[in-house]
């Protein structure tokens, strides 16, 4: 049962570092 909720945890870690790598190119865009 903790199998499922750590590839849950993990896909929500991988979705959290895409968001914040989208908003820091973003914020570099913006700058330059």
């Amino acid at each position: 049962m903790s199998k499922p909720f750590k590839r849950v945890e993990r896909l929500g870690t991988v979705r959290l570092f895409n968001n914040l790598a989208v908003f820091i190119v973003s914020e570099n865009i913006y700058f330059l």
